[in-house]
């Protein structure tokens, strides 16, 4: 449309997103269009600045945690790796924002159906980017086709394995609650993934989720 208006100018393609997987820059960059990744944090300053509200995020509603989260005594963290999994963008997608699948690598006798889930995002932007109810124990299955086009490496596409389900309750990606955020809360420092990130699975104590929850009815 742009070279349409304008055949003589020079039109310059740049794709700006807070997560670009490698296998699609590398396919934008072949077709000449650009990638620059920003950071979340930056992407919602720019929001604030000009008053633009990103999906599910609202700093100034004070939310009824009690009426979104389920009770349970069992809190789990389930960490992505945004360079193998987009998780930003399958927890924007509406085919799969209400339910998603999960590996259990750790804990695997301990996670069960009613426990509460953490999503955790790995790297540059960590921190929690939704809250989840278990809706299976965990169990071989495969994932549905709409969340496996978010693997950036098609080997792990492939298989079954072992995974539960999980009801997304609470989605935080316009609003998430920052790693560097957790570590300086009282409370919070003693986090299991705080203090050993490798791995899938990470347990949460009743103490540390009833911070947490306090975090994200304050907006973080």
């Amino acid at each position: 449309m742009l070279k349409t208006a304008s055949p003589d100018e020079i039109v310059e393609l740049v794709l700006c997103a807070n997560i670009i997987p490698p296998e699609r820059k590398k396919f934008l960059e072949a077709v000449g269009i650009e990638c620059k990744e920003l950071g979340l944090n930056f992407i919602n300053r720019l929001a604030e600045k000009y008053n633009y509200d990103l999906r599910d995020s609202s700093k100034k509603e004070k939310l009824d945690i009690k009426s979104i989260i389920p009770s349970s005594d069992n809190i789990w963290i389930f960490q992505a790796n945004p360079t193998r999994y987009d998780i930003l963008n399958a927890l924007a997608d509406d085919k799969i924002c209400s339910e998603i699948h999960w590996l259990v690598n750790q804990h695997k006798k301990d996670i069960l159906k009613g426990h509460i889930g953490i999503i955790w995002l790995s790297g540059r932007e960590s921190g929690i980017y939704a809250v989840t109810e278990i809706m299976t124990d965990p169990q071989i299955m495969a994932e549905p086709e709409s969340e496996k086009k978010y693997w950036t490496d098609p080997s792990d596409k492939a298989d079954d394995k072992l995974r539960v389900k999980m009801r997304i309750v609470r989605n935080l990606i316009g609003n998430p609650i920052i790693k560097e955020s957790i570590r300086h809360t009282n409370g919070l420092g003693n986090l299991s993934i705080l203090r050993c990130s490798q791995g899938t699975n990470f347990s949460v104590t009743q103490d540390e989720w009833n911070v947490i929850k306090t975090m994200i009815k304050d907006g973080g």
